[in-house]
């Protein structure tokens, strides 16, 4: 992803739902631009949609080319009217679809791969607490060692054995429900090769395998409510603004704030 892309990717931070009336025959249309959208089967028909970040499906021919498991940035207009009995809003008008974003897989054990480059900052820019896009989660980071036509990924790790920080030389192991999860980085180098620049990157994590094991983990309870939020912390080597150091270890998120999060429902977490 180049900076061309930064600028639709700024989209997902103030993308606005448009409201309007189509006049004349009265149908409330309603659309949204830059939008997160996973493509998979619908569990009820068997169809292909994409699963939304604002948490609706949606089909339509042009859904219908896209590849099943890949995540896109999706511009899209629809009316209310066409939300069929099974919860889909049919005949979506697409206006715009960024190019396919392969998710990776998170691991689940010890940090098994070392960073080829270190970005300067790191922001997960979208996630859903439920698993609504599959567990997806799109991330946003800024690296300038990279050349243009090479391609970076971003891998994610679950080590039961590491969830403590260390602060101010003191360890401290990580509370009920709350979780660490480490990022490397690496990248495959492009056929062209082409110039060195600072980007924007964006990728995209698939963290159902680490959703599913930290459940089964002794620092996991649902207590006496019917779901519980498990915080997240995100840990990766950082860059410094010399260009040449790293900084290990440094984390993301707050387990006060709590601004990311896994969510599981005793009615449906088995």
């Amino acid at each position: 992803m180049k900076k061309s892309l930064f600028n639709l990717i700024l989209g997902t931070f103030t993308a606005v739902v448009l409201f309007t009336s189509c006049l004349g025959d009265g149908n409330n249309e309603f659309g949204s631009d830059n939008v997160f959208a996973y493509i998979t089967t619908h569990e009820k028909t068997g169809r292909k949609v994409a699963a939304l970040s604002q948490a609706i499906y949606i089909s339509s021919p042009t859904i219908d080319g896209l590849e099943s498991g890949k995540c896109y940035l999706m511009s899209y207009r629809l009316s209310s009217d066409n939300l069929s009995s099974n919860g889909i809003y049919e005949n979506a008008t697409i206006t715009g679809v960024s190019k396919s974003i392969t998710p990776t897989m998170s691991i689940v054990g010890p940090v098994t791969i070392e960073d080829t480059f270190n970005p300067s900052d790191f922001i997960p820019y979208y996630g859903r607490s439920d698993s609504f896009v599959g567990n997806n989660w799109g991330f946003l980071y800024t690296t300038a060692k990279l050349k243009e036509n090479d391609t970076p990924r971003a891998y994610f790790f679950y080590d039961a054995d590491r969830q403590y920080e260390m602060v101010d030389g003191v360890r401290k192991d990580v509370e009920k429900n709350q979780i660490i999860i480490d990022v490397r980085f690496n990248y495959v180098p492009g056929v062209d090769g082409g110039s060195v620049l600072k980007q924007q990157i964006l990728s995209v994590g698939n963290l159902s395998q680490i959703r599913q094991e930290y459940k089964n983990s002794d620092n996991f309870e649902f207590g006496s409510g019917t779901y519980v939020n498990v915080v997240i912390k995100f840990r990766y080597n950082q860059l410094q603004s010399d260009n040449t150091t790293v900084k290990t270890d440094v984390y993301v998120g707050s387990w006060t704030s709590a601004p990311y999060n896994f969510t599981y429902y005793k009615d449906t977490e088995s």
